[in-house]
Formats: C-alpha cells, structure tokens, sequence
C-alpha cells in the first residue's frame, strides 16, 4: 500500500526523529532518495542531514 501511495504522490514528505536517521530496519518501503522533503529534529546527525541533502532532499530540522 505504501509503495502505491508513493509512486502516485508528487512529493514525499517524511517526518523522522534524529535517531531513525542511518538505520536500517524491517520496514523498509524505499530508498532515501524518493523523499523530497525530511522534517527532523535537532538530534539528527549533521553526516546523515548533510548525505539526504546531497541527494537532493530538502531536511527542515525543527
């Protein structure tokens, strides 16, 4: 369902606290580079923000 939901979408916006950011779990649904847009907060690495930016997706640290 969530893989439809994407590749119907215009844009992802994904909102993650600091600590999700680098890992890698069972829920995997795609790779960082569908996101357009990470709202996270100030815990997040200034490594993994710097990486998804580099990738182009727009991080908003809250």
């Amino acid at each position: 369902m969530k893989r439809a939901v994407i590749t119907s979408a215009r844009r992802i916006i994904a909102a993650a606290d600091g600590s999700k950011l680098g890992r890698t779990t069972h829920a995997y649904v795609g790779p960082s580079t569908l996101v357009d847009t990470l709202v996270t907060d100030t815990t997040a690495s200034t490594d993994e923000t710097t990486a998804l930016e580099s990738n182009g997706t727009t991080v908003k640290i809250v």
